[in-house]
């Protein structure tokens, strides 16, 4: 390779710009003691530009299209400068992605760094502020890319003007160089393009090729219980994710083997789904199993459950961890969600938390999670959780208070939804990225279960009473138990209307005693104990 030597490679969109470009490149000025050379090239991209690359001895490259208009004469000088301050900068760009967006797309990344004029307008568009001579970023925009060493583009992968340039940037990392964002005081570039589309298959070609190494691991746990037909709808949503990254997690307590048949066939193509026949466990060992899988395998950052009878929406996690990699302090991530029937018929959708796609203070969420004795965030399937949030004590899904030792817990999704609020901020994502399946066979659409939920609620709203956490005045105390009376008075109800006599009965008619006392004796809750209620409810 010529030391001595830069070349300056063009892509051609158009012949009609072919005279604009070389003109553009006379008002560059040349670094002293340089040879410049300069070459058109034409067909699929990366292809032509490894043609160019193969050919020529120039040490110094730089990789632009005929839509790009470099401002800055003295361009060269600085990119040759960047490049010699160290050896490991194997890539230079005039903007990139410091963290590479989940849809694979460094310029609708987040996180982004440089500067530069886009369309006809020559609007201005400037990202994070970098210090000192260089940013350093995961990938670079194609705009211009300049290289001090030789790495085949990827045109063996991408067969569209798409995506080349993102995976040339990981090529580089792959071998170990740096691919970094040099400091504009004023931008070098001005990109004639009115609009920049993504090409849909060059982008499942590129998140197929580079998202184990990009991107964290998401655990998909689901457990499963006598519903083939519903769990392999489900077991399909988690398949179909548009983020590469996951393992999936099956625990299987059915009394049949029709759930392990259906199963088989993924197993023998998708080595990412660990599935685990467990005869004999109750639904509270099926979670307690998959919970602590998740617990052992720290390597994945965040889980999801995936209850059987339930889906997710293609770009569930994408959304998501996208939101969880910008927004490190926010503990829990939700979006709406739809009900369904048994037929997968939309029948409607939960009640959003917000109009619009926000961040949410969480101590906010939760005085109003409270106060209306409502689960506005979803079930376990509508959120994502991130591990780092989660104590090794508090790691149970299904989670009880110290002082609910005795009582059975049907809130736990709930209940943990309050303990994430207490260590940050709740992003809200105001899309459908998941659906709850509504039918008969559901344990919640159970009256006992119904009743038990209220009871649950109003120990939640006794244990937060008692911190004076999200409820701290005697306004809040009061309208809580006004709605949560009128919501457990309907359940109780329910429960008499349907000639149920469980033990969960005489607890709802002492804890709405208990309750309605509370709003007389100055707000002191004192809830009765499963422990001295026998299974007649004497």
């Amino acid at each position: 390779m010529d030391e001595q030597k830069i070349a300056v490679i063009v892509y051609v969109n158009d012949q009609n710009n072919i005279d604009a470009v070389k003109q553009m490149l006379t008002r560059l000025k040349i670094p002293h003691g340089f040879k410049p050379t300069a070459a058109l090239s034409r067909g699929n991209r990366w292809r032509a530009f490894n043609d160019v690359m193969r050919a020529s001895d120039a040490k110094y490259k730089i990789y632009i299209d005929d839509l790009t208009v470099i401002l800055y004469k003295n361009i060269l000088d600085d990119l040759i400068e960047i490049f010699r301050a160290d050896e490991k900068i194997g890539l230079i760009g005039c903007s990139g992605a410091t963290m590479l967006s989940t849809n694979g797309s460094s310029y609708q990344s987040i996180k982004r760094c440089g500067k530069m004029m886009i369309g006809a307008d020559k609007k201005l568009f400037e990202w994070q502020k970098i210090d000192g001579r260089y940013g350093e970023v995961e990938a670079v925009d194609g705009f211009l890319i300049a290289t001090q060493y030789d790495v085949d583009w990827r045109d063996d992968l991408f067969d569209e003007n798409s995506f080349g340039d993102v995976a040339q940037s990981l090529e580089f990392r792959r071998r170990g160089y740096k691919c970094v964002v040099a400091r504009q005081d004023q931008p070098w570039l001005w990109h004639r393009a009115e609009s920049m589309s993504i090409n849909e298959p060059c982008r499942q070609k590129f998140l197929g090729e580079y998202s184990m190494e990009l991107y964290p691991k998401v655990q998909i746990l689901i457990p499963t219980f006598n519903r083939p037909k519903f769990f392999q709808a489900a077991l399909e949503s988690a398949l179909n994710q548009t983020y590469r990254n996951i393992e999936i997690v099956i625990s299987d307590d059915s009394t049949d083997e029709a759930t392990n048949a259906a199963v088989r066939p993924y197993l023998e193509k998708n080595p990412h789904i660990k599935y685990f026949r467990n005869p004999g466990f109750t639904a509270a060992d099926n979670g307690n199993f998959l919970n602590k899988y998740q617990r052992e395998h720290p390597e994945a950052e965040y889980f999801s459950w995936l209850l059987d009878d339930d889906l997710f929406h293609p770009t569930k996690l994408e959304k998501m961890v996208e939101v969880y990699r910008n927004e490190p302090t926010v503990s829990l991530v939700t979006s709406r969600r739809h009900n369904i029937d048994e037929n997968g018929r939309v029948i409607g959708e939960m009640e959003p938390l917000h109009d619009r796609t926000a961040r949410l203070s969480g101590e906010e969420v939760a005085k109003q999670l409270l106060m209306f004795t409502a689960n506005r965030i979803g079930e376990p399937t509508t959120v994502l959780l991130n591990k780092k949030f989660l104590v090794d004590e508090d790691k149970k899904h299904w989670r009880r208070r110290p002082n609910m030792i005795d009582s059975p817990n049907a809130l736990g999704d709930y209940s943990q939804w309050l303990y994430l609020l207490e260590r940050g901020d709740l992003f809200w994502i105001n899309e459908v990225l998941s659906a709850r399946r509504v039918h008969g066979g559901q344990d919640s659409q159970q009256v006992g279960t119904w009743v038990m939920i209220y009871i649950n609620f109003a120990e939640e709203v006794a244990e937060f009473w008692r911190r004076k956490k999200f409820l701290t005045t005697d306004a809040e105390l009061r309208h809580t138990i006004i709605v949560w009376l009128t919501k457990a008075a309907s359940a109780l109800q329910r429960g008499f209307l349907e000639n149920y006599n469980g033990r969960e009965i005489p607890m709802m008619e002492r804890t709405i005693t208990a309750m309605t006392q509370a709003l007389y004796n100055g707000g002191n809750i004192k809830l009765p104990s499963w422990g001295k209620l026998d299974r007649k409810g004497s």
